[in-house]
């Protein structure tokens, strides 16, 4: 399950993922935060995965990844920073990085095209979050 409310005194989009969380899921989130015309242009997302196991394969990755895309696409900037658990989801996070990245790379190659709005994801692997936890600009 996926749950997330946007912190007004923060200014982050604060999302929980806990108990089973599949493809479908997770794409309804994404899709969620790119109709979602109220949040901040430059929007900066605090995943919190500790208490979910992700019934996904490598195989969705690159459906995540393509939802990320259309998402961004209404927004300057997003960062998210994911808290993971488990080295299962660490390792489906990098895997997404990467393909995200390298589509992110093919996009700027091609002539005439320009590069999608930013995104930038960060991986955590049980760090203690304190509220003074913060993103650089």
């Amino acid at each position: 399950m996926i749950k997330s409310d946007f912190n007004h005194q923060t200014g982050f989009l604060d999302s929980r993922f806990f108990g089973k969380v599949n493809l479908k899921e997770i794409i309804d989130y994404i899709n969620s935060t790119k109709n979602n015309g109220t949040l901040p242009r430059i929007l900066k997302i605090l995943t919190d995965a500790t208490s979910a196991t992700f019934e996904i394969e490598t195989n969705d990755l690159n459906k995540i990844v393509e939802a990320n895309n259309q998402s961004v696409e209404q927004y300057d900037y997003i960062i998210d920073a994911i808290v993971l658990e488990s080295p299962k989801e660490m390792a489906l996070s990098i895997l997404y990085n990467w393909l995200k990245i390298k589509n992110t790379f093919s996009k700027y190659s091609q002539p005439g095209k320009l590069p999608l709005p930013g995104y930038q994801a960060f991986s955590l692997n049980k760090v203690k979050l304190t509220k003074n936890f913060s993103f650089v600009r």
